[in-house]
């Protein structure tokens, strides 16, 4: 799977005041020419199903860990706002540590238009795109546990205010509640399985969950397939 760079420089920590906020920006490297296409037809797809002019909030269930969810939540945000004009945010797990990355050359950016909520909840932006990456850690209370159904509905209804798409990438679902609580909340719910690693009967659950979820599955997605032949010889067949 295609590995992300991210490079960032340290930026004041955001309070509740009413000041315009300031937020981390850092640089994405675009999925491959070839994805760009299935992703936004991924996009439009869903757009259709739901209504043109409705905000979404989407969720990529997986059940094995680095499924890919992540990568293809951020894949597809950068592209509804590079490709198709949107403004989408994707909640994620899985956010850019600061411990981890070199502090080479990316601003901040006081955007004003970002939510200031009151929950805690961080946000960074990709360099150039109005795509955005919140952090899920927000959606537990102090102990852990996840939020309260009635709090979930306000943050995706004050979240939907300011997006176009909501894409949320949550932990395994058999690893952790929270994509199985959230899966009742959101529009629909794509499945993510991985080539290498998902289990038929793992998929299966996983799809018996969502479904119980009394929310609609509108797709599926297959990550890390593997080509084992050399990239000059898949060329040229």
């Amino acid at each position: 799977m295609r590995q992300t760079n991210f490079a960032i420089q340290e930026a004041p920590e955001h309070g509740f005041e009413p000041a315009p906020r300031a937020i981390r920006e850092i640089e994405f490297a675009p999925p491959a020419d070839y994805a760009v296409p299935e992703l936004a037809e991924l996009y439009v797809n869903m757009e259709s199903s739901f209504g043109k002019d409705c905000h979404l909030a989407i969720q990529l269930a997986c059940v094995s860990p680095g499924s890919g969810n992540h990568q293809i939540g951020i894949d597809l945000v950068w592209v509804a706002s590079a490709s198709l004009g949107k403004r989408a945010l994707l909640l994620t797990h899985a956010m850019p540590s600061r411990g981890r990355m070199a502090r080479d050359g990316v601003g901040v950016v006081d955007d004003s238009r970002v939510p200031s909520t009151s929950w805690d909840q961080e946000f960074v932006k990709l360099a150039d795109q109005e795509a955005y990456l919140g952090n899920l850690d927000g959606w537990r209370g102090p102990k852990g546990a996840v939020i309260s159904p009635t709090e979930i509905d306000r943050h995706l209804d004050e979240l939907s205010d300011f997006f176009d798409m909501i894409v949320i990438a949550p932990p395994p679902l058999n690893h952790d509640p929270l994509g199985t609580v959230l899966a009742r909340h959101v529009d629909g719910n794509i499945i993510v399985v991985d080539a290498e690693r998902t289990r038929r009967y793992a998929a299966i659950r996983l799809r018996e969950i969502l479904t119980r979820s009394g929310r609609p599955i509108i797709g599926a997605i297959m990550s890390g397939q593997r080509s084992y032949l050399p990239r000059w010889l898949a060329r040229l067949i």
